[in-house]
This record gives structure tokens, C-alpha cells and sequence, in this order.
């Protein structure tokens, strides 16, 4: 008896050891995944139009149309994110933006898409990536979490001198 229950025990151990990884919830594995919109994006666009127009309702009501138009402008629906872990660096590309730092949080000086120098830092926590990038026009923080081995969630905040109150939205990705 306590036999076939070490022979158990051992095929159990070897099966485990040898099933391929997958992504957890608990933690952000190393290597590179890839979300894209997918089956959220109509409800990502809802969540972005809903967040400019709460912004714009603080803005005066003749600057209000043009205040719309540079915030939809601007905020769109990214069409993928990809998170590397390598070491101890993490990767985050966010559309068009990509940005290397060390995982640990530190903030490092980049240069973002427009050419302007921004102060970048990515810090890794379990399943979440949290990014905070600032400029010399606002910050933008976006927390990536992996809700389960096919989501990807992020909460968005952004923030500018121009506006009263920060623009918050969230969003959801799917792995691809």
C-alpha cells in the first residue's frame, strides 16, 4: 500500500514537473505575453468615451467641443499590449509606446514617441505590472493585471495641469 502511494506520489511530481507553464493569476511569468482587444472592444471604447465626456463636463462649456476633440484624440483604443519579463526587466508596449525599466520600480529617463523625455517607471507585483510614466504635461498610470490565465485588465489614470480632475477609465485585454 504505502508503495503504490510513493508510485503515486512520484508520477503525480513528474507530471506536474513536466506540464507546460501557463500563465497565473498570482504571478506575471517570465517571457513575453501578448493581449489584444479582442472580444472587449466595444465596451473599452464605451469605457474611453465615458471617461472623456465626465472630463469634459468640468470644462468650461465654451472650450468644452474642442476639449473633446483633443481628449478623443488623443485616447484611443491601443490595438495590443505586450509585457516582457526578462530578469530583472520588464518590457511594456502599449500601442505604439514601448518602454524598458528594471522591474523593481526604479524610474528611468526615456524618450516617448513624440520625442519628448519622459521619466518611465514598471514595477512588477505578483500578477500586476504597474506603470507610471510623467512628463513635463501630465502623468499617466496604468496598472496591468492579470486577472486570469486570459485576461488582462488595466486601470487607467491620467493626469495634466490643463484639467481639474484626472481622466479614469478602465479596460480589458485577452491573451492572444
Amino acid at each position: 500500500m504505502n508503495r503504490r502511494m510513493l508510485l503515486s506520489g512520484i508520477v503525480s511530481l513528474f507530471v506536474i514537473a513536466t506540464a507546460p507553464a501557463q500563465l497565473s493569476a498570482t504571478e506575471l511569468a517570465e517571457g513575453t505575453q501578448t493581449f489584444v482587444p479582442a472580444k472587449y472592444t466595444k465596451q473599452n471604447k464605451r469605457n474611453i468615451a465615458s471617461a472623456i465626456e465626465q472630463t469634459v463636463e468640468s470644462v468650461n462649456f465654451m472650450l468644452r467641443g474642442f476639449a473633446r476633440d483633443k481628449l478623443t484624440e488623443g485616447l484611443t483604443l491601443r490595438p495590443k499590449v505586450v509585457i516582457d519579463r526578462s530578469g530583472d526587466d520588464v518590457t511594456v508596449t502599449y500601442g505604439h509606446e514601448t518602454y524598458t525599466t528594471p522591474a523593481s520600480g526604479k524610474s528611468v529617463s526615456r524618450i516617448n514617441p513624440k520625442g519628448d523625455r519622459v521619466k518611465v517607471s514598471q514595477k512588477v507585483v505578483g500578477a500586476k505590472v504597474i506603470q507610471t510614466v510623467k512628463s513635463a504635461d501630465g502623468a499617466r498610470y496604468i496598472t496591468f493585471a492579470l486577472v486570469d490565465e486570459s485576461t488582462l485588465a488595466l486601470k487607467v489614470k491620467i493626469t495634466t495641469p490643463r484639467l481639474d480632475d484626472p481622466i479614469k477609465y478602465k479596460l480589458k485585454y485577452a491573451a492572444r
